[in-house]
């Protein structure tokens, strides 16, 4: 009797025991969850709250060596280290798409240069958004034949073959491309990490924080549309004038140079006349985006208003910003769009301190009226000179 006594007792001491342990486990969890949010607290950048993740998983003894996030322009997975192709078999992809840690192995061509670069024990932890809704409702999807309709939990990029909102595809990578630009997609990007405890690391991450990601991301799409104009998906006339205003404040600063081009398309009422504005507005996201491939990294493209556009060059004098220009010019004067159709521009530049501008509003009323000039001739680039504002002025 007192034997049985003796071993419940120390049973429940040992049951105490462990029990005090796994509330000490879970209020050291509490305080990480505690402070991390602290830290958190306002963060709407997305950069900023991968940079905490980052520190938080290192915290917990697991090394990181890069983050790759989507990159939709291009399918890929991108980061300081590299890209890693959406629409190629590798690990860090099949981690990405499935949701599921995956350790980096020899499998496919892409896999042999990340073991090259990242090392074998390599292991790709994917990061997604919150799931609210399932995508046929979210998209307002009546395709009953998908094998994600009327399900919860079932992810339509992974099992629903070629088809892609009811339209059936010609591969399933082409399905994929539209699937990586749909707002239901929840996968952002993957961890490449080395250590013992990847998938608490993998819990900790999607458990609890997929919900401040997904605000990330529609805080910064919600950026990003007020920046951009939605037909031609370059920046829009307020945004132009804010990175205008900065690059004039540092010219003026520094005392380098800085110029400004105004181009419109030449008889564009007319095309649309003639064509009708459906037509019009395919030559305008064309024009854009020619456009913005032309241009230098440096510089910066925008929509004016109407059929007018914008080139900012900073850094640039107004005989090196004409030569861009003209090459534009004669480029675009080249060019056959999809329509068949073939456009010119007329141009105007102007440049600080060259023509004396006293502030960003002055130096956009030169390049007008530089671009006045050119209409004249039509398909031209004119350079801005005080002669012109002189002879408007008689």
């Amino acid at each position: 009797m007192i034997g049985m006594l003796l071993t419940l007792l120390i049973a429940s001491v040992l049951l105490i025991i462990v029990l005090l342990r796994l509330l000490r486990q879970k209020q050291a969890e509490l305080n990480d969850l505690t402070r991390f949010y602290s830290n958190l607290a306002g963060t709407t950048g997305f950069d900023n709250i991968i940079k905490i993740l980052t520190d938080e998983i290192s915290a917990r003894g697991v090394e990181v060596i890069a983050f790759y996030r989507k990159n939709k322009s291009d399918n890929t997975l991108e980061s300081d280290t590299g890209r890693i192709p959406l629409l190629e078999k590798s690990s860090a992809v099949k981690a990405f798409y499935t949701l599921n840690s995956c350790k980096l192995g020899n499998y496919h061509d892409v896999d042999k240069g990340l073991v090259k670069k990242l090392g074998a024990d390599t292991v790709f932890i994917p990061v997604h958004m919150k799931k609210e809704d399932p995508c046929w409702k979210t998209c307002g999807c009546g395709n009953r034949a998908c094998a994600a309709y009327n399900k919860h939990e079932c992810a339509c990029w992974l099992q629903s073959g070629k088809t892609y909102r009811s339209v059936q595809m010609k591969t399933y990578n082409e399905k994929l491309a539209k699937c990586t630009r749909c707002k239901s997609f929840l996968p952002i990007g993957v961890f490449a990490v080395r250590g013992n405890k990847t998938g608490k690391v993998h819990t900790f991450i999607n458990n609890h924080f997929s919900g401040a990601l997904k605000n990330s991301v529609l805080y910064e799409r919600a950026m990003y549309s007020a920046r951009m104009d939605s037909l031609t998906n370059v920046l829009n006339r307020r945004s132009m004038e804010e990175h205008l205003l900065n690059a004039f404040k540092l010219a003026e600063k520094y005392r380098h140079s800085l110029s400004l081009c105004l181009f419109d398309i030449d008889h564009f009422k007319r095309f649309n006349d003639t064509y009708g504005h459906q037509t019009g507005d395919m030559i305008l996201r064309e024009l854009a985006g020619l456009i913005a491939a032309l241009a230098r990294e440096v510089d910066v493209v925008a929509r004016y208003g109407g059929e007018e556009f914008c080139l900012i060059f900073p850094h640039t004098d107004k005989g090196h910003a004409f030569e861009i220009s003209e090459r534009i010019r004669t480029d675009v004067e080249a060019h056959v769009f999809p329509t068949g159709k073939q456009v010119t521009i007329s141009m105007g530049v102007a440049s600080y301190p060259e023509d004396d501008a006293a502030g960003p509003k002055e130096l956009l009323k030169q390049a007008d009226i530089a671009l006045y000039r050119s209409k004249i001739t039509r398909n031209a680039v004119t350079a801005y000179r005080q002669v012109f504002q002189d002879e408007i002025k008689k």
